[in-house]
């Protein structure tokens, strides 16, 4: 890269020690300097580069000049000095005349650029730039298609994309449906689907597409990753992603329901909850898109036949939100009856009504207080725990033999829910902890005295009735209960002496 540091002149002649009296900018362009300027003129004159005619620039230096003009465009402030400056004019007569193909696709990735913000996508459109990247999807797929992505993303750009849908959705479609000899890429395809994906955001755009069947392409091109030519590309989940939520958004129109479920959407979505299992965010854009077309009377069977095995899965998700999708989409289905009858099938009525109607426990308002402090509350659990496998081991030592059974007992389990706990699997350590405090009820079942309230076996069953309540809502809670209790009666039995601050409620 050539700058104007040459023009300094230095010499010891006495005629070269006087100021330099040159002017300190050229008065034309210097059409073989590519150059980034000093402060703000570093756009402006980029600019008038990219601006000259093609018998005055070659090929290979405009590319140049635009690396360096996209390398400039990292922050909004330069963003905006390339818009003021009249940026969107030279970049769209490039990408209409010019024959190279990396001028091509770096005034394309130059227009991508000036469209994430509000005022380069009307400058865009004042110049007639949508129909010139529309055009330049043939030539340049993966660069146009992320340049009109841009629009999608956004309200405003989604109403500007709206006035020519007759010429954008078209282009869209025939990319998809072009196969991968073409040069058209998985993410060329992957931009294309999310650009449709925005458009559908609208009725008017919903309509749209499914005039000119967007539906089918992108169904097929679903099935294109699953066994076709695009089955070993490296970014197919992302695509997958896109198509998904493509297909989510015309559902949401009643017609878009009827083309996604012709054109074998129901199955293809289904198989996505298997084919992306390890990509959370694509199955939770497919169980979405199934949700939305799941209220369709035609589809709830279908929903159970092609996704319902993998759904039923997903209602033992530790995400709550895929879990929550996954219950949404079969209380939805099975409100068909052979939908119900084949939901049946997969899954015994007593889990089907845990899982399925009766849905996720609610917060309680305990938990609700608690959740931030969770991790305080798994450390004191932990604490509790070990105080509980501690006073175990000292009471087996002294125990009688009739009660070295329950104590043996006791530590197991203690030792289980400890690594239930450290693998974060409360419901597990709720469960082998009930089981301890049970063991110690045994070793301290006597008759308890009237006017005996810290009687160990007394407190122990008040704390199973606070369990019951709080287990199902609040496992960290039922935990810690259950811990301290067990804990208490052990230490009780040995005749330990106790702190009642010690404890936790």
């Amino acid at each position: 890269m050539q700058s104007h540091a040459s023009r300094h002149v230095v010499s010891e002649f006495l005629k070269d020690l006087h100021p330099d009296q040159s002017p300190p900018f050229p008065k034309g362009i210097i059409q073989d300097e590519i150059a980034v300027a000093y402060g703000r003129r570093g756009i402006t004159k980029l600019i008038a580069v990219l601006a000259l005619p093609a018998h005055e620039l070659p090929d290979t230096e405009r590319a140049h000049a635009l690396r360096v003009f996209n390398g400039l465009l990292s922050t909004q402030e330069q963003k905006t000095d390339a818009i003021n400056a009249g940026a969107a004019a030279p970049l769209t007569q490039l990408v209409n005349s010019s024959q190279d193909a990396e001028v091509m696709r770096l005034s394309c990735e130059a227009l991508g650029s000036l469209a994430q913000i509000l005022p380069g996508r009307v400058s865009i459109v004042n110049v007639e730039g949508l129909k010139a990247l529309t055009e330049a999807l043939t030539k340049s797929p993966e660069a146009a298609a992320g340049a009109l992505r841009q629009y999608s993303n956004s309200n405003d750009g989604v109403g500007l994309l709206s006035k020519e849908l007759p010429m954008v959705v078209p282009a869209l479609v025939t990319l998809i449906n072009s196969p991968k000899e073409d040069g058209i890429s998985i993410r060329a395809c992957e931009n294309a689907a999310a650009t449709l994906a925005g458009i559908a955001s609208t009725d008017k755009g919903i309509v749209s597409c499914l005039e000119f069947k967007v539906a089918k392409s992108i169904v097929d091109l679903i099935q294109r990753g699953q066994d076709g030519d695009y089955r070993f590309e490296a970014t197919l989940l992302e695509c997958w992603e896109q198509c998904a939520l493509c297909l989510e958004q015309i559902c949401h129109h009643p017609y878009g329901k009827t083309a996604v479920r012709e054109a074998d959407g129901v199955k293809a979505l289904g198989t996505l909850l298997t084919s992306a299992a390890f990509h959370p965010s694509t199955v939770k854009r497919t169980t979405s898109a199934l949700m939305a077309i799941s209220i369709e009377k035609e589809s709830k069977v279908l929903v159970v036949v092609f996704g319902g095995t993998a759904l039923i899965k997903l209602l033992k998700s530790d995400d709550p939100e895929l879990a929550a999708n996954a219950r949404a989409v079969l209380q939805s289905s099975a409100e068909h009856l052979d939908a119900r009858k084949l939901l049946s099938t997969l899954l015994p009525p007593a889990e089907q009504e845990k899982l399925v109607y009766q849905g996720a426990p609610a917060l309680s308002a305990t938990r609700l207080q608690i959740q931030g402090g969770a991790s305080l509350w798994y450390r004191n659990s932990v604490k509790q725990l070990r105080w509980c496998t501690e006073a175990a081991q000292d009471g087996l030592s002294r125990s009688t033999a009739e009660q070295r059974s329950t104590y043996e007992e006791l530590l197991g389990r203690s030792a289980v829910a400890h690594r239930g706990m450290q693998q974060n699997e409360a419901g597990s350590a709720v469960n082998m902890l009930h089981q301890g405090m049970a063991a110690c009820l045994k070793v301290c079942h006597r008759p308890a005295k009237q006017n005996s309230a810290g009687h160990p076996c007394i407190l122990m069953n008040l704390a199973s009735v606070q369990l019951m309540n709080h287990a199902n809502t609040d496992e960290v809670m039922g935990s810690v209960i259950v811990a301290a209790l067990a804990w208490y009666a052990v230490r009780r039995l040995t005749l330990w002496p106790w702190n009642k601050d010690q404890l936790l409620f």
